[in-house]
């Protein structure tokens, strides 16, 4: 998990991405011994890792007495290397454990839940 107000503009950050395959994979069948096996031509979820450069964070400034319910939080923006876009997170996006300071750490991350995935699906 990263802190994004500790990061410096410029950064690179790594964000994990799950894909759930259940609608897109085929079924594959065949028949050994009379008996009908299958599996399916891909996993049930895939990962990615999205590479992001940060470039700004937008900051509220408040002065005097306000409700903190109609107070507007601060975005961090960031730019998809993959795909030369800007997007912003809120405060509370960044919370979550899908976004990472180094690609190593996102790649640990991704071999963790592949594991946990064959430990599930096993079971």
């Amino acid at each position: 998990m990263i802190d994004f107000s500790t990061l410096s503009f410029g950064d690179k950050v790594y964000n994990v991405r799950n894909n759930l395959n259940a609608f897109h994979r085929r079924k594959i069948t065949t028949t050994i011994d009379g008996v009908e096996w299958y599996r399916y031509d891909v996993p049930l979820r895939t990962y990615a890792i999205e590479e992001f450069t940060y470039v700004g964070r937008y900051e509220p400034r408040i002065f005097g007495d306000v409700i903190p319910e109609d107070i507007d939080e601060t975005k961090y923006f960031i730019r998809n290397d993959q795909l030369d876009q800007m997007e912003y997170l809120h405060e509370r996006d960044v919370d979550d454990s899908d976004w990472f300071p180094s690609k190593e750490e996102a790649v640990q991350e991704i071999n963790a839940r592949i594991e946990d995935d064959k430990r599930i699906d096993r079971s």
